[in-house]
């Protein structure tokens, strides 16, 4: 075999190679990836007298997205005392709060209260005993489909415990709708098929009729909503 021969042997042996070697690494990519989404993120209980002061209730928690002592989520608290706390577990063995008001939390610290009814995304950083809670969102829902048009929310006022989702059951026209909080375009989602991305697109109401609507905000931007019609 001349040299050219061999040379054009040795190229498609390569080429054969680095396919396979290609197509192994994204094959294994895709599988580490698989299994990372499938792993449980570590989370911080929230009981309050929103959710019947439960620890055991595994809903309404914050998560610590990149597994170390930082957690995040968010809770919806919809009248009451608007008091509650953060635990470990599923119980108070180990339970913190904040007895001087002042963002630093106490092992069996007192309750911590919010003024208003809303929407609230909370930070806690275990390691350094400190909490953050951002300002207050009132979500509802907005669009042709709904009582007020494009002009007005038509608010969620409902909490569903069992889920950690806002709810709303209402009237609804052919038209579309999306979800918005505290009457600004800053925050919105929209989405497809019970799938929500923030500005995402107006979801469709192809028939009139009364439905129950869900909306869960989740761990790492995720989002979500049921829509069923009664």
């Amino acid at each position: 075999m001349d040299s050219h021969a061999v040379s054009s042997v040795n190229d498609a042996l390569s080429a054969v190679m680095s396919e396979s070697v290609v197509h192994t690494v994204l094959t294994s990519k895709r599988a580490f990836c698989s299994l990372f989404e499938s792993v449980e993120l570590p989370i911080l209980r929230v009981p309050g007298d929103y959710q019947d002061w439960k620890p055991e209730n595994s809903k309404t928690v914050l998560y610590s997205e990149n597994f170390d002592t930082k957690y995040k989520g968010f809770i919806h608290i919809l009248g009451g005392t608007r008091a509650f706390k953060f635990t470990e577990g599923p119980n108070w063995d180990k339970n913190w709060g904040d007895s001087n008001d002042d963002k630093v939390l106490e092992a069996g610290g007192g309750d911590i209260k919010v003024e208003a009814d809303g929407t609230y995304e909370i930070n806690v950083d275990l390691g350094a005993k400190t909490y953050t809670i951002a300002p207050v969102k009132r979500w509802g829902i907005i669009g042709s489909a709904t009582a007020g048009g494009w002009d007005s929310e038509t608010p969620m006022n409902a909490f569903d415990k069992a889920t950690n989702s806002l709810k709303i059951t209402a009237d609804l026209k052919v038209g579309e709708f999306k979800f918005r909080a505290n009457n600004s375009w800053d925050f919105n989602y929209g989405g497809s098929g019970g799938n929500l991305t923030a500005g995402g697109a107006n979801i469709a109401i192809p028939a009139a009729g009364n439905y129950t609507i869900t909306f869960f905000l989740g761990p790492k931007g995720a989002a979500t909503y049921t829509l069923v019609k009664n």
